[in-house]
């Protein structure tokens, strides 16, 4: 109907409905957080495999994307793991519109506390702009598109 759409799926699971979207969609948004699968599952309960074999499919399907990290503080804030990142998704640019960096941000501190959950992160704050920018070097050193967000 002439209009653009745009989704944002997990790439942790099959891409079944998300392949089914893809011809139809505009744009798609994913993340991806850290390249070490063992890490990955220990901060997140799950391992990457899926998601980084979801991002080379992404590449080849012919639709424009955003790949983005959440920057988490003691987690994935170091010119190293954003580096391992970006050089991934520089294998797999095709049809990148541009790789995202998304400093941490604490507002969801209060989903965790009316679900009883732990906040791994409870005490985490937003990386300043400094670092934010060695971060965002990092990424562009391997001449992929690079934004802060």
């Amino acid at each position: 109907r002439g209009r653009t759409t745009a989704i944002e799926p997990n790439l942790a699971y099959g891409c079944g409905a998300v392949g089914g979207l893809l011809p139809l969609s505009g744009l798609v948004m994913a993340d991806v957080k850290l390249m070490d699968g063992e890490r990955h599952r220990q901060v997140t309960g799950i391992g990457n495999e899926r998601i980084l074999e979801n991002v080379r499919k992404l590449a080849r399907a012919g639709v424009p994307y955003i790949l983005r990290t959440p920057v988490i503080p003691g987690v994935n804030d170091t010119a190293e793991a954003i580096g391992e990142i970006a050089q991934y998704v520089r294998q797999h640019s095709d049809n990148l519109q541009y790789y995202e960096l998304l400093n941490f941000n604490p507002l969801g501190a209060s989903k965790y506390e009316s679900l009883g959950a732990n906040n791994a992160h409870g005490d985490a704050r937003p990386l300043d702009g400094e670092a934010m920018d060695a971060l965002r070097e990092a990424a562009e050193r391997h001449g992929i598109p690079v934004r802060v967000g």
